[in-house]
């Protein structure tokens, strides 16, 4: 079996011409549930916003062919809101970005009392104990 040997002219016309490919026209392409929930996504919460739950809503969405629970739908919009992006939604941030559980974490932590004050201050508190590293022995 020869291996085939390719001209560099021609490997730098191939690359030229994939390069210049347009993006693929996925319009017609068939999409997750979660992902169409992601570009209905400000559309929800203005529903929401107007008093409607998942149930009501994950029903106008099922009758319109959009096939969906309001269980659900909870569920990925929850997911959605925890990514703080509406990825299938040009990625535009919400209104109000959730804080980060280590944000939150953080000013829990710093609200709390010093307790580390209090550390060693109890001789009661304190082993008696002593070590002193001996030299290895040649008994195994």
């Amino acid at each position: 079996a020869t291996m085939a040997k390719h001209s560099v002219e021609l490997v730098q016309q191939l690359k030229q011409s994939l390069g210049d490919m347009p993006q693929p026209d996925k319009s017609g392409a068939p999409i997750s549930a979660h992902q169409a929930v992601a570009m209905l996504a400000d559309e929800v919460r203005g529903l929401q916003d107007k008093g409607y739950t998942y149930a009501m809503i994950a029903e106008v969405l099922s009758a319109g062919g959009l096939k969906i629970a309001g269980g659900t739908l909870c569920t990925y919009m929850s997911r959605l809101a925890r990514s703080r992006t509406y990825p299938a939604s040009n990625g535009r941030p919400l209104s109000k970005p959730l804080a980060s559980h280590s944000d939150t974490v953080s000013k829990t932590v710093s609200k709390l009392p010093n307790t580390n004050a209090n550390i060693g201050a109890s001789p009661s508190l304190q082993s008696s104990a002593k070590f002193s590293p001996a030299p290895d022995t040649e008994d195994l």
